[in-house]
């Protein structure tokens, strides 16, 4: 009876920490939510006072709004371009695959912090990488920080955060696919594109509902990038 609990003992740490740090202030949140308490003073139910005045809130109606612009880049920009950077990174005759896997894949442990301070260093009004190129070739600098153009820089940071990162699994996946099946349909004179269309998406399919769900719950989380801009 020991020897059977010693395995449960080695992991339950990890669902204590689990229980503490996240099912416990969930739960705490959820209470919360039905009560008027300001940290201080006692805790006041109040029912579904605060949901009813969110529902009336226009500003958050306006971040809901901006939130699923972010979720709609992140689906329709990011998904297409990692699997770009994959089929490009998966040729046989490509040098330095190692190298282009870490480089892309370098932003996705960059901690979100840091990400924020670099994208408003890039974006800055005066001194920014961005306006910069556009004085070199004539065009009128943007503010990219101001309310016409946040949106398109935060868009712009989850697209090269991401995109790297999920161009690993499509990279994964387009390995595994056999190569006989794109020799056969060479052989039936099928092109690069309807190889694409009915070999490689066909094969993809479970990888791209997964990176499509992932994508989605992460774009729909964002909070630090645009926080530090």
């Amino acid at each position: 009876m020991q020897q059977k609990a010693i395995p449960y003992i080695f992991i339950s740490p990890f669902y204590i920490l689990f229980f503490i740090f996240m099912i416990g202030p969930a739960f705490f949140a959820l209470y919360a939510s039905f009560t008027g308490w300001r940290g201080l003073a006692s805790p006041e139910f109040v029912g579904f006072q605060n949901y009813a005045y969110l529902l009336k809130d226009k500003t958050f109606h306006l971040s809901l709004l901006n939130t699923f612009k972010y979720a709609a880049a992140g689906v329709f920009i990011v998904i297409p371009l990692a699997l770009l950077l994959a089929s490009l990174l998966n040729v046989g005759w490509l040098k330095g695959k190692s190298f282009f896997r870490a480089v892309y894949f370098l932003p996705v442990i960059t901690p979100a912090v840091v990400v924020g301070i670099v994208f408003s260093i890039v974006y800055d009004h005066n001194y920014g990488l961005f306006n910069w190129a556009l004085s070199q070739v004539g065009l009128p600098i943007i503010n990219w920080i101001s309310a016409d153009f946040f949106k398109f820089a935060v868009a712009g940071m989850i697209i090269w955060r991401w995109s790297g990162y999920h161009m690993i699994y499509f990279l994964a996946g387009l390995q595994g696919i056999p190569k006989d099946l794109y020799e056969a349909a060479e052989v039936d004179g099928a092109n690069i594109f309807q190889k694409f269309r009915y070999i490689t998406i066909p094969s993809l399919r479970p990888i791209i509902i997964f990176i499509l769900v992932i994508m989605t719950i992460s774009s729909l989380q964002i909070f630090d990038e645009p926080f530090m801009l």
